[in-house]
């Protein structure tokens, strides 16, 4: 079944876009009416199926390239489809026994070892370019911030982290802030977490201001664009293997749509600001074209796992591909693998307690 969002699909149409989804993974062709009667074994009509096909499309969450081809997925598609899993399959047995071994070998290694091979190990595992965003290696706190108004949507942030050194951006805003409301909002971000970790300012919510800023409402677009931005000089090193493996996607045939990936693959603030909400929220998260929230990457799915290093402190992983991703094997694979790499932190880190 699907979850509320989808909740004009009914149970026949479900499973046509789920084996749309399947088959169009599969084999990168427009699927058509017969091929879904096949991998689902539906008791209705090709013309049936076609009907459905018709009234999923009209809803968005297909499409037909062109007259008298069957359909493909779109990004509504796809989130309907994963928002429908309920129980992921596990990866093969063999793969299964290579990762556990890969992690033995691992024992008492440096830690850089360990977060290189764990992305290296994903990668391999998903056949996708893999990524590895190791905890925090210091305990980063925010030692200034100041906001100073350049017009009523564009802000000069700088601020200092120690240790780290001091960095200056210009932060801009979907909506008109005022400069009392800046100022406001920023007085109450010194007061609140200056000498305090980055981590506690990351968590900060609109709620938690209302009284600092009163009368004026809390910017919420322009807090999210600090929290990001600070977010990001925090010291996490990152580990990206496989970019390889994107040239073997028919999709990244076309270097428009390969570029940002390799780009972003290449870019440690951008691999940070990808996987950092999977560390923030402590779960498992897939991302789907424009959910990413960065344009570049609109063509991609993101699938992220957190994981729990030493002394509680989290880290994430992840998997970066086209939309057209076997959404199964690479959510086993992440968690798996995030399991794996939390069984063998938590032993090392017993071993020197």
């Amino acid at each position: 079944m699907l979850g509320r969002a989808h909740e004009e699909i009914s149970p026949r149409r479900a499973c046509i876009l789920g084996a749309i989804v399947e088959e169009y993974v599969e084999t990168a062709a427009p699927v058509g009416s017969k091929a879904v009667r096949e991998r689902r074994a539906l008791d209705v009509s090709t013309a049936t199926i076609r009907n459905e096909m018709g009234v999923l499309e009209r809803a968005g969450y297909i499409r037909q390239p062109h007259t008298s081809a069957g359909r493909i997925p779109v990004d509504k598609g796809y989130r309907a489809y994963v928002d429908a899993i309920r129980a992921p399959r596990s990866p093969r047995e063999e793969q299964a026994a290579w990762v556990r071994s890969e992690y033995r070998h691992l024992a008492r290694r440096d830690p850089e070892e360990v977060y290189r091979t764990t992305s290296r190990v994903l990668s391999q595992l998903t056949a996708a370019p893999a990524m590895v965003m190791a905890p925090p290696d210091e305990e980063a706190r925010l030692a200034e911030l100041k906001l100073n108004p350049v017009s009523s949507r564009n802000f000069l942030l700088s601020y200092q982290i120690k240790p780290g050194g001091s960095f200056t951006c210009l932060l801009e805003s979907p909506e008109p802030v005022l400069a009392g409301q800046a100022e406001r909002l920023s007085q109450a971000l010194r007061s609140r977490y200056c000498g305090r970790s980055v981590g506690a300012l990351s968590q900060c919510a609109a709620d938690l201001l209302e009284d600092d800023v009163a009368p004026y409402a809390v910017p919420e677009a322009l807090l999210d664009s600090i929290k990001t931005a600070v977010e990001g000089d925090r010291l996490q090193r990152v580990y990206v293997d496989g970019a390889v493996y994107a040239l073997d996607y028919p999709e990244y045939q076309d270097l428009g749509q390969l570029r940002p990936v390799v780009e972003a693959l290449d870019e440690e603030m951008v691999v940070r600001r990808l996987l950092r909400p999977a560390a923030r929220r402590g779960q498992l998260m897939v991302t789907i074209g424009v959910e990413q929230g960065m344009r570049s990457l609109r063509h991609c799915t993101l699938v992220a796992s957190h994981y729990v290093g030493a002394e509680d402190d989290v880290g994430a992983l992840g998997v970066i591909g086209p939309t057209r991703l076997d959404y199964q094997a690479v959510i086993a694979a992440v968690r798996f693998v995030a399991a794996q790499l939390s069984e063998l932190l938590a032993r090392e880190s017993e071993r020197e307690f």
